[in-house]
């Protein structure tokens, strides 16, 4: 049985990671961080469909332009503060 390649794969991870710089990528935790909400709260955001994700391996990307999206402005009486969009 074959071992994996580790200096390979150690070399396909940065090149995910400066593609995902150029194409302007956030991962699951930056983009938490971003909005201040917790990483579960994105992730349930990805499986209803109201955030897009992208897969690169076993990483999932987040467009830095779509989680902004998630930011909306906020109209008294119209539901409450703290709820999710």
């Amino acid at each position: 049985r074959r071992r994996p390649d580790i200096g390979a794969a150690i070399h396909a991870a940065a090149e995910v990671e400066a593609m995902a710089d150029d194409l302007d990528l956030l991962t699951i935790r930056e983009a938490a961080e971003l909005l201040r909400v917790k990483e579960d709260t994105l992730r349930g955001w990805i499986r209803l469909g109201k955030l897009p994700a992208y897969r690169a391996s076993r990483r999932v990307l987040l467009r830095r332009a779509d989680v902004a999206a998630m930011v909306i402005p906020w109209e008294p009486g119209k539901g409450h503060v703290g709820g999710e969009p």
